[in-house]
């Protein structure tokens, strides 16, 4: 199994991620659309949407590697034709035909951390038609305030961790519908209200996905659990009682030194 096989495994093989996904290609591709597959990887959602009946699928891939197979697994299958592999970041592309679906599921365990609102937003601009559509409908981020947990030394990090480690009732920070308007940061300030006596060390994030209507992906610690777990930021601690609210400031945009490829995470108490 090469490499880049083994790399995607995690998200291909989280069925929580992809059967939904793959549900909602089947719902939002028709016969004759043209659709750019934006981060195609190993090409499962762009051979879904040949499936799905699209008559023309442009990949857009950057990672060399990850670009060779997919072009090898095209030709196994004889859809080298129907789909074409541009090897690319998305910003550079420019399609011969503009498209009538957008894929793109560049979700991270903070929800926007991979640049999902700047690549979209461009995607809109310059690759879909007007009136297209867009698969994700919905980006939601979640958060909580949790325990001062033992783990990575690092201020962020990514964790699977159990209900019973939050200390304030999960809220909506932020929610993106991509059939609307929308911008390429996410600059919030939520309020949480803590549910125990306990020091707070920790905020812990995660994604709500609404692919299309009827099928979502929520990597929330009170489902079950799915590739992204729940992102982890590390906050000053704070002795906190029951009943006692905090604010907490959240910031994710493009990284202003290389805002097309890294995003900047920012976050304090308030």
């Amino acid at each position: 199994m090469p490499d880049i096989t083994k790399r995607h495994a995690h998200m291909v093989d989280d069925p929580l991620r992809t059967n939904p996904l793959l549900k909602s290609i089947r719902k939002m591709v028709h016969k004759g659309d043209v659709v750019a597959d934006i981060g195609a990887g190993l090409g499962i959602l762009s051979i879904e949407a040949a499936r799905a009946g699209a008559k023309k699928i442009y990949a857009i891939e950057c990672d060399p590697e990850a670009a060779r197979e997919l072009r090898s697994r095209l030709a196994r299958a004889s859809l080298g034709e129907k789909i074409e592999v541009i090897e690319a970041i998305s910003f550079e592309v420019e399609l011969p035909q503009k498209a009538d679906v957008v894929l793109c599921e560049t979700v991270g365990s903070f929800a926007f951390d991979e640049n999902i609102l700047a690549i979209l937003l461009d995607a809109e601009k310059n690759l879909l038609q007007k009136g297209g559509k867009i698969l994700p409908q919905r980006l939601e981020l979640w958060g909580a305030l949790a325990e001062n947990l033992e783990g990575p030394d690092e201020e962020s990090f990514i964790l699977e961790i159990t209900p019973d480690l939050l200390v304030s009732a999960p809220v909506l920070i932020a929610s993106v519908d991509f059939q609307e308007t929308f911008c390429d940061f996410i600059h919030e300030i939520s309020s949480f209200s803590c549910t125990k006596d306990a020091e707070v060390g920790t905020i812990a994030l995660w994604p709500k996905v609404l692919w299309c209507d009827g099928e979502a992906t929520d990597a929330s610690p009170e489902k079950p659990a799915t590739h992204w777990k729940q992102g982890m930021l590390r906050l000053e601690k704070k002795r906190m009682t029951a009943g006692e609210a905090a604010k907490v400031e959240i910031f994710i945009g493009p990284h202003p030194d290389d805002p097309l490829a890294m995003t900047e995470r920012l976050w304090r108490w308030r």
